[in-house]
């Protein structure tokens, strides 16, 4: 008797560890992080730097990281998730190359010093300049609409 209630507290036992396992697997599923990816990685022109932009996309919400030489120096609030709409984000440099841009649409929000390793105010942030490129920074022979090369 006491063989049986042994095979049936482990048969109980295993039924409720793969019940509770895949009950894990899909709560993970419908509400964990639907798609963490780097979207642009950019080196600081006299490469020394590497900076990375990470889109995180979780059920509810959509957010954006920045690293900078492997270190986490922006995570952005919250967004609602719109596959209607292009977010466009985008990391770029300054003019003095001593400062990386957020954006988003075109629209600055974030910014981060390098040599005095701390973020930007808004006021910094919205006066600095920014190269205008041009097609041929791209390196490439695709033809450019409404653009005559040099």
């Amino acid at each position: 008797m006491q063989r049986k209630n042994s095979f049936i507290l482990l048969l109980v036992t295993g039924v409720l560890l793969t019940v509770g396992a895949f009950a894990f697997i899909q709560f993970q599923r419908a509400f964990g992080v639907k798609d963490k990816r780097v979207v642009q990685i950019l080196e600081s022109p006299d490469k020394q730097h590497k900076a990375e932009l990470i889109r995180r996309h979780d059920l509810f919400d959509l957010n954006f990281f920045i690293q900078l030489d492997g270190e986490q120096i922006y995570r952005s609030e919250d967004f609602r998730p719109n596959d209607t709409i292009p977010f466009r984000e985008t990391i770029l440099w300054d003019v003095t190359e001593q400062n990386l841009i957020f954006e988003i649409g075109g629209y600055r929000l974030f910014g981060y010093n390098l040599a005095a390793k701390h973020r930007l105010s808004d006021k910094e942030l919205l006066s600095l300049k920014v190269k205008k490129l041009k097609p041929e920074d791209f390196r490439t022979s695709a033809r450019w609409p409404g653009y005559d090369s040099p």
